[in-house]
């Protein structure tokens, strides 16, 4: 499916009661499973830790700690 499709069709169909919920499809079509995708993963391929809210559906703070916590495991 062609790029410009695969924006319209998750903007599209996206739920208007989650104001990030078009974020969350379009890496979906693009990418793949969010839900299987950590968010070191997600770090990892550049995304911001507000981005990674956003997409995670978890606090920017949680975020963070768990990206600190995967740090000290790594030293």
């Amino acid at each position: 499916m062609p790029t410009k499709n695969i924006i319209k069709t998750s903007l599209a169909f996206s739920d208007v009661n989650f104001e990030h919920d078009y974020s969350r499809r379009l890496y979906n079509n693009l990418i793949g499973n969010i839900e299987q995708t950590d968010i070191t993963q997600l770090y990892v391929q550049g995304f911001t830790v507000r981005e990674i809210e956003k997409l995670k559906g978890e606090s920017k703070s949680a975020v963070s700690r768990k990206l600190n916590k995967e740090e000290d495991q790594d030293e």
